[in-house]
This record gives structure tokens, C-alpha cells and sequence, in this order.
């Protein structure tokens, strides 16, 4: 589990994060689940040391080693134990998962076998377990252990391995039903989608081997029966996040893209419905002083806490010589560092002095709608659906027809024909690279993310976005949305502190004396103000919450565009809720693209004619392989230019309904729809859409 060195070189992006509350483990809380786990030696400092007044406050959960409750006397178990009781405290404890890959098809059944004979230790003196980390099961089995002698007996099999894990988790849960499972990776390490691990030794410069490849092998088969995992730890210490010390054998690499493979790790287990978890502390400073350990670890924290990745678990632990002081209240001792790096992730950062926007006389503020569906989904039930000729994620089976293979965007692969078979994935950061690269080329000015509050897997390319080093090639705003109401489990408060937190970037738009833009998604029949909030008061109560926030951080007043097709009707929402403008996510022509272009058009005459203000909807096309969209409706290049055209006249000739001077394309990538600036495999460059865009964006 424990990186042996560090990572180069890291510029922490100065981004706000809103962190979700732990609702697996049932208590919220506005920063992530807190845990302090010491040294496996120190642990008996628990009970032996009065602990400060206001820790437990803090600090919810403490974490032992499955070596502790090995050697611990009874006596010890015992009082921990208490401890944990009377402080109301959980308990995670870490162990190794797979031992000894001599054992090879015996690993899962041995393994569990050995661990549990301290677990029950445990639990007869009265402790409690509310979760088991596995510390890297899979490196295990494949021999990066100090255990097994045999290399030919090492397992490299990732299906495998993951039956093996299925032994050793049904075994635990057999005695140990109400306990949750996380799986501990030591990320530097390992490579991830085909890059390097941090070293650089090894196969393929992958010291482990490539953690997606086993990802995507063993969480299928792992999540697809109880009992399974519940989350992901991510071990990557201070040294490996700061550029503290160096690589083995690579040159100093982009700090950056490190970032954003944890941020796409996360990602990837939360379409599995895991939560994902990080290791705070700092091996140099473990090293060397308690001092040390302390001051990095608060710069971790610091790190984390304006960054854009929704951790859910933050452990501070220590397998190093420091701290030695477990408990005390002041730092250096462990416990004060934690409560240091709790009192971190709560304060509110100061407001962010944000320098106005440029703005070019004559020319509109364009975006473009992002939906964000082309990621892996849940890979388990869709490698399954495959197999059965079917597609669970029905827009990636909408593309796979040959007849569409013009449609398909630059970054589909066809990755066999005979059965056919596509991947239309969007979530990697090369794709990220490529897609900001063409928007900056098109003369965009900001994408609009379609933001689903409780459906992680479509805010993937959001999470590459804010940690790509390019973003500042192109602003972004969002369009709230959700397939469920705000609840305690997915709150309101919850999107006001994410909003807060963007809307500080200097690369988010604003319009108009800069305020923030923010698009509400009303579409449809469910999403409406009374089903999302419970009530048209409520919904409105809402949207004066989130100008409090804004005024309260110091960013004025949000710029808000009520979203739906029905312009009356969104004219109505508007006054309701106090909004500012009105939008569509698209419209609808009955021929071809003349006739939507028309329909864009009666649009904006009918919100000027109801006196509301506008974010001007435009069309790039309608029609493809989607059952709602049969119909073609697709531009020529100069039917294209010519709307974009007349929606800047548009503008110009009406400064009141249009005073944001902003227009929203429907939109970058809704392939199967139609609606698409981003380019296709069909496309010729010179000849597509941001092309024809950019001819006109420099009139």
C-alpha cells in the first residue's frame, strides 16, 4: 500500500470543492467521512491518553491494522473497544485481502482464513467493524507482496484474481454481515489507461500493471453478487501530490495529468456505486518529525480542499515513525492534525477577487450544451448486455449500426465488426485535450455541462475538464439538472456549494456586470419547479438560497435562465422563481433545417413578445438514430452560417430581450440526436461544423 517514492512536480489547481457527505455510512456532514488511523505500534496511545474535548466531534471513525488485532493482548482489544463504544466511534480496519499467491485457487479461502482469526479477536472483546479495507488484493495475488516464493505461481489472471476476492469477501461476510468492503489502492504505482505508473519500471513502464485494465476486469465481476464492495481508498501521499522527490526512471512528469487520473478514478468506480476515499499524510515527514508529517499534511489538506474531486473518506494515517504523539490537542500530535485538517476542509475559502471578462463589441457570447453520456457507464451490466447482443447504455447502441458510421464522433473506436462493436467513449484526458482544442479552434466562448446531481457517470468529462491544464482555452457554465428531486440524500445545498465553489473560477462564465451564468433545467413532465422542490415556494425559497451563497462569497448576482421548449411556459417558471432569462434546450423543425432554423427564430419572437429576457437557443441539426429523431434535419454550411448569422442580428436589434448577448447552441455532442459541433469521423476537416462556425464567429 505504501508508495516507496514521489511523485513530480504538482501546481495544485486553486479550485473550491463541495464535498459530499458520506450517506453510505449514514451520517451527513458537509466534509468527507474523517478517520485517523496511527502506526499499527502506537495504537494503544487511543486508551491510554485523554482525548482533546472536541475531537469526536471531528473525528467520526479511527482505523487499526489487521496486524494490530494480531498481536494486540486482550486486555488492549478490550479497552479500544470501549473506547470506540463510548465515543460512538466506527472502526476500519486494514488487512491484506489476498496473501500469498503460492496459495494460487486456495489464495481467497487461506487468506480470509488467516485474517480472521484476528477479526474475531475483535469482535469478542466486544469491537465493532463497520468496514474491512483490502490493501491491494490484486498486486498481491500478482506477486508485489513479500509473500510466495514460487513466481510461477503467481496469479495474473484479473478474473482470476476476482473470484478469488469473491471467496474471501463471502467468507468475511458469513461472520461479519453489516460490514462494508473497500478496496485499497496504492495508485503511484500502478499505470492507468495505458500511461505509465509513477516509476516508470516494470512491463510496459506499469510497475503493477495498468489499474484500469484491472478495474475493468474485477469490479464486474466483484460487484455483480453480494457481497461486494462498497468503495475505493486511494493511498497517493503528500511526497507523490507535491513533487517532494523524484521519480525512479522518468523525467519530471505533467503534474497536472497526475491529478486527473485520481479525479478519473473516482469516476470510474462511482459508476460502480462505490464511494471513493484519500489517504492524507506525507512519507518524507513520517520520516523525519512529527513536525514534518504535521505541516504536510495540512498542505495536503489545503491541496484537497480546493480541488475538484468529491472525495467521500479522508483518512489521516500513518504507517511511519511520526507522528509519535497519537493524542493530544495540540499539534503536532495526530488527533490535532486532524481536527486541523477537518477545520481545512470545512472553512469557506475567502472570496475570489475574479478579473472581468473580455468582452468584443458586436460580437455575441456563444456556447455550446455538453451531454455528457459518452462515458463506460456501469461496465459490469454492460459488458453483459453485449454479450447478449444488446447495449445497456442505449445512445452507444444507437451508433453502432454501420449506416451510422459517418455520425460517430473523432473518438469512437471500432473495436470489432464481426459482431460489430463500437466504444464511444468520451472520458479520458486525451479526448478532453482534443475536444477543448477543437471548441478554442471553433471560436466558442464556453461550454454549457449538462449537470445530473444523481447520475455521477455523466459528470465525468466535467471532473477531466476542471483538471485539464488547457481549460483555459474555453470558459464553462452549467445547466442544473437531475433525474430525481433534491432530497437529504442528494440536497440542494449540495449543487449551491458546488456552484459557489466553479462560479470563483476565472474561466466560468459571466455575462453582462460578471455574473455568473447558470442554466436551470426545466424540461419535460417531471422536471418541473414542484416536482424538483416539493412546491413552487420552495423551488423559489431555492433559487433565493443560492443568491445568498453568491452574495455571501463575495460573487454577486447569478445570472439564471430558466431552460425549457415551451417558451410560455418558461416564461412563467422565470417569474415564478425570480429568474433572470429564459432558454431552450433545443427546438423542433417538422422538414428539414430551414424549417428548425425557422422554429429557433418564432422562439425568440415569442420571448421578446412576453417581455422576457434571452439566452438565444440556436440548432446545429436534428435527426439520427435515437427513436425520438428520425427525422434529418441537418445543415449545409451555408444554412449554418446564415442562422448563426441572423442570431447575432438578432442580438444587436434587441438589446433588452437579449442583454446577456448570449446564445446556446443546441449543442456539442448529442451525436445520435443531431445535434453536434464536435467533429464526426464523417466530417472533413475544412468542411465541418466548428469550421463553418468559426468562419463566422471571425465576420
Amino acid at each position: 500500500m505504501k508508495p516507496r517514492a514521489a511523485m513530480s512536480a504538482l501546481r495544485f489547481l486553486l479550485l473550491q470543492v463541495a464535498f459530499a457527505g458520506m450517506t453510505t455510512i449514514g451520517r451527513a456532514a458537509e466534509i468527507p467521512f474523517l478517520w485517523i488511523g496511527p502506526n499499527w505500534e502506537k495504537a494503544d496511545q487511543f486508551t491510554t491518553t485523554p482525548w482533546p474535548a472536541d475531537a469526536v466531534r471531528e473525528i467520526r471513525g479511527v482505523k487499526l491494522y489487521g496486524i494490530w488485532l494480531g498481536k494486540a493482548t486482550d486486555e488492549q482489544l478490550t479497552r479500544m473497544a470501549i473506547l470506540v463504544r463510548e465515543r460512538d466511534l466506527q472502526v476500519s480496519v486494514e488487512v491484506g485481502g489476498l496473501l500469498n499467491p503460492d496459495w494460487q485457487d486456495q489464495i481467497g479461502e487461506k487468506s480470509a482464513e488467516s485474517e480472521l482469526r484476528g477479526l474475531r479477536r475483535w469482535r469478542d472483546a466486544g469491537g465493532r467493524l463497520d468496514q474491512l479495507e483490502l490493501d491491494g488484493p490484486e498486486r498481491r495475488a500478482k506477486g508485489f507482496v513479500s509473500w510466495g516464493k514460487d513466481p510461477s505461481k503467481r496469479i495474473t489472471d484479473y478474473n482470476a484474481i476476482a473470484k478469488q476476492i469473491d471467496i474471501y469477501l463471502g467468507l468475511v461476510a458469513k461472520e461479519f454481515p453489516h460490514t462494508r468492503f473497500i478496496l485499497l489502492v496504492n495508485f503511484p504505482n500502478w499505470g492507468w489507461r495505458g500511461k505509465p505508473s509513477y516509476h516508470g519500471v516494470g512491463e510496459n513502464r506499469q510497475q503493477f500493471g495498468d489499474y484500469f485494465d484491472a478495474l475493468s476486469t474485477v469490479l464486474p465481476i466483484v460487484q455483480a453478487v453480494e457481497p461486494k464492495f462498497s468503495g475505493l481508498m486511494i493511498d497517493n501521499p503528500y511526497d507523490y501530490a507535491s513533487g517532494k522527490a523524484k521519480s525512479a526512471k522518468l523525467e519530471p512528469q505533467n503534474p497536472d495529468e497526475w491529478f486527473a487520473r485520481i479525479a478519473d478514478l473516482c469516476s470510474v468506480v462511482k459508476t460502480y456505486g462505490m464511494t471513493c476515499g484519500l489517504v492524507l499524510n506525507s512519507e518524507g515527514g513520517g520520516k523525519t518529525s512529527d513536525e514534518a508529517f504535521s505541516n504536510d499534511t495540512q498542505a495536503y489538506a489545503t491541496a484537497v480542499a480546493h480541488h475538484a474531486i468529491g472525495f467521500d473518506q479522508i483518512v489521516v494515517q500513518s504507517w511511519y515513525a511520526h507522528p509519535t504523539t497519537v493524542v493530544g490537542a495540540v499539534l503536532p500530535a495526530q488527533t490535532a492534525i486532524t481536527m486541523e485538517v477537518a477545520r481545512i476542509l470545512r472553512s469557506p475559502p475567502p472570496p475570489t477577487a475574479v478579473a472581468p471578462q473580455p468582452r468584443v463589441a458586436g460580437k455575441p457570447i456563444m456556447g455550446a450544451i455538453r451531454w455528457d453520456f459518452w462515458t463506460r457507464g456501469n461496465e459490469a451490466k454492460r459488458e453483459a448486455m453485449i454479450n447478449t447482443g444488446k447495449e445497456t447504455w442505449g445512445q452507444h447502441r444507437n451508433l453502432q449500426d454501420p449506416k451510422w458510421a459517418e455520425r460517430l464522433p473523432f473518438f469512437a473506436k471500432v473495436v470489432s465488426e464481426n459482431p460489430r462493436r463500437v466504444d464511444v467513449y468520451a472520458d479520458s484526458p486525451e479526448v478532453m485535450d482534443q475536444e477543448i482544442a477543437f471548441a478554442k479552434q471553433s471560436g466558442l466562448d464556453y461550454w454549457a455541462f449538462l449537470y445530473y446531481h444523481d447520475v455521477p457517470e455523466m459528470n465525468r468529462s466535467l471532473d477531466l475538464y476542471r483538471n485539464n491544464p488547457r481549460r483555459g482555452d474555453i470558459r464553462y457554465a452549467m445547466i442544473l439538472a437531475g433525474t430525481r428531486p433534491y432530497t437529504k440524500e442528494s440536497p440542494w445545498e449540495a449543487q449551491i456549494d458546488m456552484m459557489v465553489r466553479d462560479s470563483a473560477e476565472p474561466n466560468y462564465q459571466r455575462v453582462l456586470d460578471d455574473r455568473p451564468l447558470i442554466f436551470l433545467f426545466l424540461w419535460g413532465d417531471k422536471h418541473h419547479p414542484a416536482w424538483l422542490w416539493g412546491s413552487v415556494a420552495q423551488a423559489r425559497a431555492a433559487m433565493d438560497s443560492l443568491r445568498a451563497r453568491f452574495r455571501q462569497a463575495g460573487l454577486g448576482n447569478p445570472y439564471i435562465a430558466a431552460m425549457r421548449g415551451d417558451v410560455k411556459e418558461c416564461h412563467e417558471y422565470r417569474e415564478q422563481l425570480g429568474l433572470d432569462a429564459v432558454t431552450a434546450y433545443t427546438n423542433f423543425g417538422k422538414t428539414d433545417y430551414a424549417d428548425l432554423a425557422a422554429s429557433n427564430v418564432a422562439w425568440w419572437d415569442l420571448a421578446a413578445a412576453l417581455g422576457s429576457p434571452a439566452v438565444l437557443p440556436v440548432s446545429c441539426g436534428w435527426g439520427g438514430p435515437r427513436p425520438s429523431g428520425p427525422i434529418m434535419q441537418q445543415p449545409t454550411a451555408e444554412q449554418f452560417k446564415q442562422h448563426v448569422r441572423t442570431a447575432r442580428r438578432w442580438i444587436d436589434e434587441h438589446p433588452t430581450v437579449a442583454p446577456s448577448r448570449a446564445l446556446l447552441f443546441y449543442a456539442w455532442n448529442e451525436f445520435d440526436e443531431g445535434g453536434f459541433l464536435c467533429p464526426t469521423l464523417g466530417e472533413k476537416p475544412g468542411d465541418r461544423k466548428i469550421d463553418w462556425l468559426r468562419a463566422v464567429a471571425a465576420e
